[in-house]
């Protein structure tokens, strides 16, 4: 039997899908569930994200 394996959205380290739910972080952003290997993780790829969009949104205005 195969393992199923989720990837941290960040590091994309794979999580064994049957793991401790203790194992992973899980959080919703714009609706939509994302899975980390931790909470620093969710934390830095949040950040990330609103750079990502800080930038497309000032070059949308120039």
């Amino acid at each position: 039997m195969k393992s199923e394996f989720i990837q941290c959205e960040l590091c994309k380290k794979e999580i064994p899908l049957k793991s401790c739910e203790l194992a992973t972080y899980r959080t919703v952003i714009g609706g939509k569930e994302y899975v980390f290997c931790c909470e620093a993780f969710a934390k830095s790829y949040l950040e990330k994200r609103k750079e990502q969009r800080a930038k497309t949104r000032q070059v949308s205005r120039e």
